[in-house]
């Protein structure tokens, strides 16, 4: 009764909050990063993760995690749709139901461990730059695993390590408040074109500032992916 309740509150909250993006659509583009540290996801490759910084066309930023290892970012604006987590990346084949939520609940664990917000910005004042940069590097190795990746992921940064073991070898954070709250919040940006990457509804107050509220308006509209 206790997670019905707080998907509950979790969706009017959604439906409640003014729109800030165009008919399931953000206009956004890539502004910098937290530390980028290499990490090795077995059986896909190496790759520099890290925080990434976007700025909202007409708003604030907000930082996020990649979920497409096959293009890249870019620093001009793009147009990108939001849909389900199951039914990303673009292009490409849809990652499902399973995948989906095998993120959510490394988002779930890292907001639990004190890590990050439900916003997915890091929590302030918590460590120092480096030793922050060294968690978000591990939120995103933990991210790409869940995704592409059949065991856990390394890095030859020691600290990097070190937080992708504790946060995997947290207990699984499916069927609590977190895992349900973050599972209504998740969505993903996605453009044909431009490295895909998660995204929250509503955006964080950051992202908001300049964008002002549009009044009477509903919450965003999901674009629904074909399956392919």
């Amino acid at each position: 009764m206790k997670n019905t309740l707080i998907k509950l509150a979790a969706i009017a909250c959604i439906a409640g909050f003014g729109a800030v993006v165009s008919a399931g659509t953000v206009t956004m583009k890539y502004t910098g990063n937290t530390g980028l540290n290499s990490v090795t996801i077995p059986s896909n490759g190496s790759y520099s993760a890290g925080h990434l910084s976007y700025q909202v066309q007409g708003g604030g930023t907000y930082n996020t995690f990649c979920i497409e290892v096959a293009e890249y970012t870019n620093s001009s604006y793009r147009v990108y749709d939001i849909v389900n987590l199951a039914d990303a990346p673009d292009p490409g084949s849809n990652y499902g139901q399973a995948k989906a939520d095998a993120v959510v609940a490394i988002i779930a664990k890292a907001v639990d461990m004190g890590w990050i917000n439900t916003s997915l910005q890091a929590t302030p004042g918590a460590l120092d730059a480096e030793n922050n940069a060294d968690r978000m590097s591990a939120i995103q190795a933990s991210i790409w695993s869940a995704l592409f990746g059949a065991s856990t992921p390394t890095s030859s940064d020691s600290d990097v390590n070190n937080n992708i073991q504790s946060l995997l070898s947290l207990a699984p954070a499916e069927n609590t408040s977190t895992f349900y709250l973050m599972q209504s919040r998740l969505r993903a940006a996605v453009n044909d074109g431009a490295q895909d990457q998660l995204y929250v509804v509503p955006l964080p107050t950051s992202a908001l500032a300049g964008l002002g509220m549009l009044g009477g308006i509903a919450g965003i509209r999901i674009v629904r992916r074909r399956h392919t």
